[in-house]
């Protein structure tokens, strides 16, 4: 389906309603002198699809929805909206509540200190194949230090991203999964420091002696989730039931059942 500027008009204009659910739309004709009329019901918007958008054109859209505060993107094109060369043309900042942004990242780039126009007060949610140091970019923002939920998927890490969460004091929850780790788990925080988090799901992570002491260190942990992980040498061994008192559930599961009888055994006896 594609969308005109005059719908788009009359969606904005449709009075009380307060999600907007768009799948599969081409937002077409796009009109950089078009001005569109302000919206102050619409709080949820997601727009989901393949279908290539105008970058600007949506942009404008998006800005329009005065009291957004929970974003869901599902478009490719859009990677876009973090081009660094578009900032001058996105200067106006997105303040949400939850971000879930979920491209294929298609900027072509050796300098990853791209643009991140949104600041997010609660959740944010960024996937898929984004360069190693975008981590760091998106909690470089003070107004992003506040999230309590962090979902990254399947990006890359590395050294560049060093020590990117040390300042969210107020994180409860991550998920973790990841193309190519070149960093380990707890160099993304401050191990000096304490953290309140309470719930950690690691995915297809390389584990270390370092990482282990850093998550036994957390008293507050409730939830454990370790998917297809691997661990340097028999670090596996400092997983002890007896460390872990507050946590309520453990979850442990490798693909390869027959590979990893000894750390199976020893977590099936610890928990």
């Amino acid at each position: 389906m594609e969308l005109e500027s005059i719908f788009i008009d009359c969606i904005l204009n449709l009075p009380g309603i307060e999600i907007l659910y768009l799948y599969d739309c081409n937002i077409g004709n796009y009109d950089e002198f078009h001005i569109y009329p302000k919206n102050y019901s619409i709080t949820t918007f997601s727009f989901l699809g393949k279908k290539m958008i105008n970058v600007n054109l949506f942009y404008k859209f998006m800005c329009s929805m005065i009291k957004l505060t929970n974003l869901e993107i599902c478009n490719d094109s859009l990677s876009l909206l973090l081009d660094k060369d578009q900032n001058s043309l996105f200067s106006h900042i997105i303040h949400l509540n939850i971000l879930d942004f979920c491209c294929v990242f298609k900027i072509y780039t050796n300098n990853n200190s791209f643009y991140f126009p949104f600041f997010i007060s609660e959740e944010i949610s960024v996937g898929v194949g984004f360069p190693a140091g975008t981590l760091k970019k998106i909690f470089s923002i003070q107004e992003n230090l506040n999230i309590k939920k962090l979902l990254y998927s399947e990006n890359y890490l590395d050294g560049s991203d060093s020590g990117a969460l040390e300042y969210l004091n107020f994180l409860d929850s991550i998920e973790l999964s990841s193309n190519i780790v070149e960093i380990r788990f707890h160099e993304l925080f401050d191990i000096s420091k304490t953290y309140k988090l309470k719930t950690i799901e690691l995915k297809e992570i390389e584990l270390y002696f370092q990482d282990i002491m850093f998550i036994r260190s957390l008293n507050n942990l409730e939830i454990l989730n370790l998917i297809n992980c691997g661990f340097e040498k028999d670090c596996y061994r400092n997983i002890k039931g007896n460390d872990f008192k507050n946590v309520k559930f453990f979850y442990f599961e490798y693909f390869s059942l027959n590979k990893n009888k000894k750390i199976i055994k020893h977590l099936k006896e610890e928990f």
